[in-house]
């Protein structure tokens, strides 16, 4: 998909985006997509936020328009609350991890299956943060909320095992960057943030994420 963007101007393609987006069903119903629905029976009513849907759609209308595609290794995803639980019981290896009451939704993936997902912890207030569940055991806090991953992901750097890195000179070739940077500036109202600081950020907000999968882990 990413290729066909070589035959379009780069004003096609941010009018598509932005008229992809701005005619979006309501969020609870275009988040449905997601599986969205099913997950509000199981957690607090207050989350996933409107917030998290705005972004959630945004992701999507990126994706569609094939601005977010490879070399960001990164897809919406549509699992729903049972396959997200199932998945995690792989990952550490029993459902104890269940027992302190948390859930996590999960709004993204890369390539090998690795997991993007809303941690929502008891006690949580404010915006539930970012978290990666790797395919070979990596995790990361990677952000404090949807809003910053939004600015991250546009910002043109990769996501890679739950971090970010820059991209290679091939890459840049790949897709308009100049474009996904601008509708990511404009959908998250001028916010520019680097990893590091998202990151540490996060964790003075929040508990431990390593320290709780350590304890989870089977």
């Amino acid at each position: 998909m990413h290729r066909q963007l070589r035959w379009l101007d780069k004003f096609s393609v941010a009018r598509f985006c932005a008229i992809r987006y701005a005619s979006a069903k309501p969020f609870h119903s275009k988040f449905a997509a997601y599986g969205g629905v099913r997950h509000i029976k199981e957690i607090p009513l207050s989350y996933p936020t409107t917030e998290n849907y705005k972004d959630f759609a945004f992701l999507r209308s990126l994706q569609e328009s094939g601005l977010l595609g490879w070399p960001i290794d990164f897809e919406c995803n549509n699992q729903t609350a049972e396959q997200v639980a199932e998945t995690l019981g792989y990952w550490f290896g029993h459902d104890n991890w269940k027992k302190d009451g948390g859930s996590f939704v999960q709004f993204g993936q890369d390539g090998s299956g690795s997991l993007y997902c809303l941690w929502l912890y008891p006690g949580l207030t404010g915006e539930a943060p970012i978290v990666f569940f790797g395919s070979e055991g990596e995790r990361s806090l990677v952000c404090g909320s949807t809003r910053e991953f939004a600015a991250l992901i546009t910002s043109g750097l990769l996501p890679f095992e739950g971090g970010w890195v820059e991209p290679s000179e091939e890459d840049l070739n790949e897709i308009d960057w100049g474009v996904l940077k601008k509708l990511g500036l404009e959908h998250t109202k001028g916010l520019v943030v680097k990893p590091e600081q998202c990151q540490e950020s996060a964790e003075t907000k929040h508990p431990s994420f390593e320290g709780w999968v350590s304890r989870h882990v089977g």
